[in-house]
């Protein structure tokens, strides 16, 4: 039974290697809102359940990004993702977002997380949203200029325009900030001084 799969296979083998030259591309329609990208632009990679992990020198974990599908085609550096998820940093110092979908431009490191982006601390309950964000995974920074909201425990806040450096753990809202706070429903608290 193994003989007869072995020929199989060295067969199919030989045709591709005969054929391989007058195999064509495949060409598929232009995806709307991809920038950079024309009509006849072909497909050079599909990839599914893609990760990718970044270190620094001394072998530690920086940043990891994975996809549910990503592509790419030629005469485009840019890498279209659906469902990204990027992370960086560890422990209590890691953030983690996810989009929709995004893009990856092979020529930097530069990275953009579009269309319902949610973004947080997994120490922390606070949570980030906005439409997009570009992050530099080289410089560990990330911005918009689209409005944002940052939902806590009991505020919210919304502003237009953000910058996150993930190294310093601080947010810098860019303009027309507003915060709400709501606070939790009034508990009855009893001092124990009172029973006198």
């Amino acid at each position: 039974m193994k003989k007869p799969l072995a020929a199989f296979l060295i067969v199919v083998t030989a045709v591709f290697i005969a054929y391989k030259d007058r195999l064509t591309s495949i060409s598929l329609p232009q995806k709307p809102g991809i920038a950079g990208r024309q009509q006849s632009d072909t497909l050079l990679a599909y990839l599914d359940q893609l990760e990718t992990r970044s270190f620094d020198d001394n072998g530690a974990l920086v940043s990891r990004l994975q996809t549910a599908r990503a592509r790419q085609y030629t005469g485009s550096p840019l890498i279209e993702m659906t469902h990204p998820v990027f992370s960086t940093g560890q422990g209590n110092r890691r953030w983690q977002g996810r989009a929709h979908s995004g893009t990856a431009d092979s020529n930097n490191n530069m990275l953009t997380l579009e269309n319902d982006v949610v973004f947080h601390q997994p120490a922390n309950a606070a949570k980030i949203h906005t439409e997009k964000l570009v992050i530099d995974r080289q410089q560990r920074r990330a911005h918009t200029d689209r409005a944002v909201e940052i939902s806590a425990n009991h505020s919210q806040t919304t502003a237009e325009g953000m910058q996150i450096d993930f190294d310093a753990q601080t947010i810098q809202l860019q303009g027309n900030v507003h915060t709400r706070y709501q606070p939790p429903r009034n508990t009855v608290h009893t001092d124990p001084a009172d029973k006198r």
